[in-house]
């Protein structure tokens, strides 16, 4: 278990076992993390030439996959930076968060990269994007780029009320659903937030016996059934990669 896993608060499973022991195998396979602390606000001193770095500024929640990505594929003039994800609660900070870090980010970085779906910006964001100049990985949300965005329509047609986890969210659902919703204090209030969803899908990126555990505690929490989608970081490895080369092709011309 990594430490940031071990510090998450998380509902306490009602059980071990089912399917997270079909994945035992695979528990050395997580993705590295790295402290939120060292990545939320803070810029990085990496020294190198500014006309070849890049910078990604993503969601919280994308951090740690991203810079598994940087360092699968030895992109090391790639950095990342993170505007926090309980903005997610409120998403008309998002834009203006972005903004901020994108203009300090263009005296710095030959190129400057947005991890960021829409997230309920209700199209302001791509607005200070266009604006700016800036390009931001394809889709509405996490769940889009994780899944593939024609994977993710099939997932949404087969059942409009279904309630996405990721590996970063079955971490921190108690966080950013209970304590956000206040359900935590107020209960009652299940009914009336989730009484439409019919089944909990968990698209993993890295699936360990430890984070399926949780995804099945949400489930068990919503009393629906729980779908196991295995992602890998394939969206954000193509997008990453992609956008480097054009990078680079710009840069040589």
């Amino acid at each position: 278990m990594s430490d940031q896993d071990a510090l998450t608060p998380k509902i306490s499973p009602s059980r071990r076992g089912g399917r997270a022991g079909r994945m035992e195998a695979r528990a050395g396979q997580g993705v590295r993390n790295t402290s939120a602390s060292a990545t939320l606000n803070a810029w990085s001193l990496t020294p190198g030439d500014p006309a070849t770095r890049t910078l990604v500024i993503a969601c919280g929640a994308l951090v740690s996959e991203l810079q598994e990505v940087i360092r699968l594929n030895n992109l090391a003039h790639i950095e990342v930076t993170a505007v926090p994800a309980d903005y997610h609660a409120t998403p008309d900070k998002i834009p203006e968060a972005v903004a901020v870090k994108i203009r300090a980010a263009k005296q710095r970085y030959a190129q400057v990269l947005v991890g960021f779906g829409d997230c309920g910006t209700r199209g302001r964001l791509d607005e200070i994007l266009e604006r700016e100049g800036v390009e931001r990985i394809e889709g509405a949300h996490c769940y889009a780029f994780y899944a593939g965005l024609d994977r993710f329509a099939e997932l949404h047609e087969e059942a409009a009320g279904t309630f996405y986890l990721t590996d970063f969210l079955a971490r921190h659902f108690d966080k950013l659903t209970l304590k956000a919703l206040q359900l935590d204090v107020h209960p009652e209030l299940k009914s009336d937030y989730f009484g439409n969803y019919t089944r909990v899908v968990y698209l993993a990126q890295v699936p360990t016996p430890e984070r399926l555990d949780r995804a099945e505690a949400v489930a068990a929490w919503f009393g629906l059934p729980l779908v196991v989608v295995e992602t890998g970081l394939a969206g954000l490895d193509d997008w990453l990669k992609q956008a480097d080369q054009n990078s680079a092709a710009r840069a040589a011309k």
